[in-house]
């Protein structure tokens, strides 16, 4: 059974693609539910097929771990009327609060107690996008200002570190895009994060933590829980094969709050 602290996070990090023994994949695909094999089913592309199954994989072996009631095949996961995840069948006083995320070449599950609500964001850096045309859409004036402000050769590194953590936000708030993106905003420093709120949003930026983090080579992590005392959170980050095991891995941090 796998212990948690009050002020821990445990981010489980799965590099999906490298994941290809038949045998392990057919072990995953025996824990998804009726509703979880439709979804996968309904995957196009092989490569969104896989990386859907490794990341149910994973979010039901992990969580199975905090809880010695609980089995990889008898979690029921739910959402709520945002769409936001959450997972019943822990005995009492186990609950968790988790999110996920994924993207080219990676999984990644956060999880705390469930005092603490959590939302985290992986994007992978080789993406293009046409950074200023979504800024100017979607950030703050100030973000807006601050990436205008940058060298060409910095806009891509920056708008992800910005998206990352804004994404971050709001999965922590369990809202989705119901919440106007440009309603807060990000400073970032060399070694720094700040949120900051427009009057139109009621929030408290000292209810919050954020931390971004470099998971591997080619992917950027940011990271936000909010509750009572986020200051005294501490993170701890493994690395790993759903079913075969994991070790503890050094995610560099780039940034926190």
């Amino acid at each position: 059974m796998m212990k948690i602290a009050k002020h821990e996070i445990h981010l489980w990090v799965v590099l999906d693609q490298e994941i290809k023994d038949p045998a392990l994949l057919e072990s995953y695909q025996a824990l998804l539910s009726a509703e979880e094999e439709v979804r996968h089913q309904r995957f196009i592309f092989p490569r969104h097929r896989h990386q859907y199954l490794v990341t149910r994989a994973l979010a039901r072996a992990i969580l199975a771990e905090y809880d010695q009631a609980a089995t990889p095949e008898n979690l029921l996961f739910v959402r709520n009327e945002y769409g936001k995840p959450g997972v019943t069948g822990f005995s009492k006083g186990s609950q968790l609060s988790f999110n996920i995320s994924h993207t080219e070449g990676l999984v990644v599950l956060a999880v705390c107690v469930a005092d603490y609500k959590l939302g985290v964001d992986v994007e992978y850096m080789a993406r293009t996008a046409d950074i200023l045309k979504l800024a100017e859409r979607y950030f703050s004036p100030q973000e807006v200002r601050d990436l205008n402000d940058l060298k060409v050769s910095e806009l891509n590194g920056r708008f992800f570190d910005l998206w990352t953590l804004k994404e971050s936000y709001i999965k922590a708030c369990g809202q989705g895009l119901t919440i106007p993106l440009e309603e807060f905003s990000f400073e970032l420093n060399a070694r720094s994060i700040r949120i900051s709120f427009s009057p139109q949003r009621n929030d408290d930026p000292e209810r919050w933590r954020f931390w971004q983090l470099q998971p591997s080579p080619g992917h950027k992590l940011a990271l936000a829980v909010t509750g009572k005392n986020v200051s005294d959170f501490s993170l701890s980050c493994y690395k790993g094969v759903p079913l075969q095991g994991f070790v503890q891995h050094k995610c560099q941090t780039l940034r926190s709050s």
